[in-house]
């Protein structure tokens, strides 16, 4: 069995088990969370996977259970530059849900995990006021990541991008490839590896054939920037709220 084959052998096992969940959806009450569930359909998301394209008509909502979501604004002489990311935080298809159904951004799958498949017509009106809630963190959270990109460092922006992933993720190991990190920070890949190389020699990561395991995540929030604390205590605010 292949690699991808045996990651999504194992989402489905873990599907099956039900040990996924996306903190959006639980924090729902029962009733409105079991009717928007029994519309939705169970997904592997696969890396790379594009689940949303940019310009495309657009009736779904994806809430992730595991791995991780870009949402990326493609250019015409790059791949993309990602403006979010979406983990078992939130949900993908914003956009559609305020009733914009063509895209303006691409969704893909960066981690492979799980998902949830949701029709927009299916979410009760119960859920508006949480889902409302989290679209304008994410707002935020893009606003945020604009300014970080332009004023903060390489450094400093791979400790946050890091550190966000981690929050999202089960484990200390992120599949992650040079190329990838590099669209994400929108930076060339000789960059990227040039400050993985300070974090692994530093202590605070390990890096290798597209994998690196947080090994001193303390220090990498020191090496983080305010981005990082500002995004999250955000997205703390939707489920306090």
């Amino acid at each position: 069995m292949d690699t991808l084959a045996a990651r999504q052998a194992s989402v489905q096992l873990l599907l099956v088990m039900g040990h996924m969940e996306n903190r959006l959806l639980s924090a729902l009450p029962e009733p409105v969370r079991s009717a928007l569930i029994g519309r939705g359909e169970r997904i592997v998301l696969a890396q790379k996977d594009v689940l949303i394209e940019r310009g495309a008509t657009v009736s779904e909502l994806y809430f992730p259970l595991g791995g991780l979501l870009s949402v990326l604004v493609p250019l015409s002489d790059s791949a993309g530059v990602e403006v979010a990311t979406v983990g078992n935080e939130g949900f993908a298809g914003t956009s559609a849900y305020l009733g914009q159904r063509t895209s303006p951004a691409e969704v893909v799958a960066q981690i492979a995990g799980a998902g949830l498949r949701v029709p927009v017509e299916a979410v009760p009106p119960q859920a508006d006021a949480l889902l409302r809630r989290y679209i304008a963190a994410l707002m935020a959270q893009m606003s945020q990541c604009t300014a970080c990109n332009y004023q903060h460092s390489v450094g400093q922006r791979m400790c946050r991008w890091l550190l966000a992933t981690h929050d999202r993720v089960e484990g200390d190991e992120l599949e992650l490839t040079q190329e990838f990190l590099a669209q994400m920070l929108a930076v060339r890949r000789p960059t990227v590896s040039e400050v993985a190389s300070v974090l692994q020699e530093s202590g605070l990561i390990e890096y290798h054939r597209g994998r690196i395991r947080i090994l001193d995540r303390a220090r990498l929030e020191e090496g983080a920037c305010e981005c990082y604390r500002i995004v999250r205590a955000q997205l703390d605010e939707v489920f306090a709220g």
